[in-house]
């Protein structure tokens, strides 16, 4: 609602992979691609670029624009599209917040819970006009799991939509892989040590795992790719795990259920080494980081600016605003996780706290982690108001500890001490270089040139590739790998490497700006062709296009005439 309010209404988000999305719906719904084919023709080296994106997150916005686009013109109808899904998707995570504190402490604190979710998904860029890709979808599945995984009196038919979400999350991204396997071994757990009362329980919850991967698969995936493997997406290797540990979980419970726990734990345990078995054996390399396997120039040059890819500690700024926004309410729920477990045996308060504990851990390693913290934390600081507001009804005693309890489980509020003491901060900030960079001007500029390839910085793909007809060389997707390696060997070279690498790409544009200059790929590479052109040494072989006022973006047509076939 604030971003429509702010005028952003069909506004796409700003980030890079809510613009390639759209691209991708476009490349469906517009140009008729396949839809097993998410390949992206117009990026990345001869013959584009493999995103394997799911399929699945594009479903609600082809239904939307589908309908609206009966009786208003598609550019309307995908403007609702992105602007309505986006809020709508925060109602799935907040039903899955209350169902978990619902399940933990009664109605009273899951209506909590919910409400302190949603004042800080009001204000969340990932619940705004236009932020259409997977995340707000897989977080919202990982709570409607998490909660459903909680239930009091192990409904099968919970636990059934438990392992339906959760199955859904992983087919969506392999970036909740830990977060899946820690619910699937909560259920694990709670079948060792509640065998009998939980029996059909888990029997369902792995049956709707194992099922939900399978169907997923067969739906979103090419038949030509049902034996291949791809560890950053839904593949052959997701199912077939999947399926051993969801199946095989599922006939244990049916099977074995009677059995001492002694017993069970061995079964356990042997079911645990075959799954892992099954990964060394027909995909070892999924066993580790694949943005690990990027070459090395890759990760130092690209990855490394990438900011949701940084250590959430790297930067001074970090331990004044960010460290206490991401993680100041997430420690206080897992705290309170502990305190129950600790003082009531309320075990059910360990799923929670372990999906708080590994999000936190994460967000350490990269800190596009710590958003799952702050929502799996939600339904658990919703809980510790309610109980101490419930307290103080009971002792009839004036509290207002539950006050305080309610402004520590407001992200923003952290923020407050970090604001006084922080230091100055980089105002050439995403936003405001998105603004200079690719404004309207500069992008009707690059439209009305012949159609291209060009080389520019990592950001400007998707606002090339949604607003004009050109091919980028390089974006910011892992996937591109060999598009970033190219650029990055290019733009660092001397003559005459750089004029034949231009050449060998089949580049006929390069766009500079130097409000996203950086600094340490230049200064790295001083006689680079970047270098050169941010200083305005101009190769002979390139001719600058003076359509645009005088400004901070630069566009070169490439002359190839002029370029030197000499080694």
């Amino acid at each position: 609602m604030q971003s429509i309010s702010a005028g952003e209404f069909g506004v796409i988000g700003g980030d890079s992979d809510d613009q390639l999305r759209l691209i991708q719906i476009r490349d469906y719904y517009l140009h008729g691609q396949n839809w097993f084919d998410t390949q992206q023709y117009r990026l990345g080296i001869a013959g584009g670029t493999d995103i394997h994106w799911s399929r699945l997150v594009d479903i609600p916005f082809i239904f939307l624009i589908a309908f609206f686009d009966l009786f208003l013109s598609y550019e309307l109808a995908e403007a609702i599209a992105i602007s309505v899904w986006p809020p709508l998707s925060a109602i799935v995570v907040m039903l899955g917040i209350y169902i978990a504190a619902r399940n933990l402490a009664g109605r009273k604190a899951g209506f909590i819970a919910a409400i302190i979710s949603a004042l800080f998904i009001t204000f969340h860029y990932r619940f705004s006009v236009g932020a259409i890709d997977h995340h707000n979808v897989q977080i919202g599945l990982l709570c409607l799991s998490m909660g459903f995984a909680l239930d009091p009196e192990y409904d099968s038919r919970a636990f059934l939509l438990s392992g339906i979400f959760v199955g859904l999350s992983a087919a969506i991204g392999n970036e909740v892989y830990l977060f899946v396997g820690i619910i699937c071994g909560f259920i694990a757990l709670l079948w060792l040590f509640k065998s009998r009362k939980c029996r059909a329980a888990v029997q369902a919850f792995g049956i709707g795992f194992a099922l939900t991967i399978a169907f997923t698969f067969f739906a979103a995936i090419s038949p030509r790719e049902y034996s291949l493997i791809y560890c950053d997406a839904l593949s052959l290797i997701t199912v077939s795990a999947a399926g051993l540990g969801g199946l095989g979980l599922a006939l244990l419970a049916n099977r074995f259920s009677a059995s001492s726990i002694k017993f069970r734990f061995g079964l356990l345990i042997l079911l645990g080494l075959g799954t892992l078995l099954l990964l060394k054996l027909q995909a070892p390399e999924c066993l580790q980081n694949p943005l690990d396997v990027l070459p090395e120039k890759v990760r130092t040059y690209w990855l490394a600016n990438i900011t949701e890819a940084k250590p959430l500690l790297q930067e001074p700024k970090s331990y004044y605003l960010e460290a206490p926004f991401f993680l100041g309410g997430s420690l206080v729920a897992l705290t309170v996780c502990i305190f129950q477990i600790l003082k009531r045996n309320a075990y059910k308060f360990a799923l929670p706290a372990a999906l708080i504990l590994v999000a936190i851990l994460m967000a350490l390693y990269q800190v596009r982690f710590a958003i799952f913290a702050q929502f799996f934390a939600f339904s658990i600081l919703g809980i510790w108001i309610y109980l101490l507001y419930n307290n103080r009804e009971k002792s009839g005693k004036t509290n207002i500890a539950y006050i305080g309890a309610l402004a520590l489980s407001i992200p923003i509020f952290w923020t407050i001490p970090g604001i006084m003491f922080a230091p100055a901060q980089d105002k050439n900030d995403l936003k405001s270089v998105g603004k200079i960079c690719y404004s309207d001007e500069v992008l009707q500029a690059v439209k009305s040139m012949p159609k291209g390839k060009i080389l520019a910085g990592y950001n400007a793909a998707p606002h090339i590739l949604l607003k004009t007809d050109h091919s980028v060389l390089s974006g910011n997707y892992h996937r591109n790998a060999k598009g970033l390696l190219s650029a990055i060997e290019i733009f660092s070279a001397n003559e005459p490497q750089a004029s034949n690498r231009l050449a060998t790409q089949n580049i006929r544009y390069i766009m500079t700006c130097d409000a996203e200059a950086n600094d340490k790929f230049s200064d790295g590479n001083p006689e680079g062709l970047l270098a050169k052109l941010l200083k305005g040494d101009i190769p002979p072989y390139l001719s600058q296009d003076l359509s645009l006022k005088a400004g901070a973006v630069k566009i070169y047509r490439i002359i190839p005439e002029k370029i030197d076939p000499s080694e």
